[in-house]
């Protein structure tokens, strides 16, 4: 869709604010219910059906599916809503499981997998992304290419499509490859979506294996 850095980062923004919002409210709710559990299941279930949605209004494959600009306030604030329930409800459901002494170990033991979780999905999504993309733009552009376009100039063009983004829509991009660069680097997107989605739907299992203990809202305990 060419839009800049500035423009992605205000698209962004309600995502953002529902990320922060929602890790608010999941408190209040288990503050007011002292429960989790069929909370923590629900979100799950709409976070995977976000990702879903996400992957259902980006399909790439000949660039048939393209989004409105509207679409992209909205369209990843599912997930991230159900995200921040999550890790909101697996900490609070940790130190609920566990003797007052021993909450502050807790505590750093699910910051402590949240940190190496975080780090290997976001490698792992990486090498998803970056595996496609070298793949796609060899055999998408090499199949299309003009005859006159030699190996020397292809190599050039898959070099620079795959370490620069903006390349794309730059006068230097030839004008018959831009359709399969911009399809590319969408399946490529596309392909972490999937990921995320099978992530997803393996939390969504594992949440069921969560024990619901009563939250209590002081101290001293009955």
């Amino acid at each position: 869709m060419n839009l800049g850095t500035k423009q992605i980062g205000i698209v962004l923004i309600p995502s953002i604010i529902a990320c922060s919002v929602s890790s608010v409210l999941s408190g209040l709710y288990m503050k007011w219910t002292g429960k989790y559990l069929l909370f923590a299941i629900v979100f799950s279930v709409i976070g995977c059906f976000g990702i879903l949605l996400l992957i259902v209004r980006t399909y790439p494959f000949d660039l048939l599916v393209i989004p409105a600009r509207f679409e992209l306030y909205y369209l990843v604030v599912i997930p991230y809503f159900s995200y921040a329930v999550i890790l909101t409800v697996t900490l609070l459901s940790l130190i609920a499981s566990v003797p007052i002494e021993s909450q502050s170990a807790v505590t750093s033991i699910q910051y402590a997998f949240r940190g190496m979780g975080s780090t290997a999905g976001a490698s792992v999504s990486s090498f998803v992304f970056n595996y496609n993309l070298k793949n796609l733009l060899v055999s998408k552009l090499t199949e299309h290419r003009p005859d006159d376009f030699s190996d020397e100039k292809l190599e050039k063009l898959i070099y620079t499509a795959v370490h620069n983004a903006d390349f794309i829509h730059s006068p230097e991009a030839p004008s018959w490859s831009v359709h399969y660069l911009v399809e590319s680097y969408g399946i490529s997107c596309w392909s972490t979506f999937v990921f995320s989605f099978a992530m997803s739907v393996l939390c969504l299992f594992t949440v069921f294996l969560i024990k619901e203990y009563k939250l209590h809202s002081t101290i001293k305990r009955k």
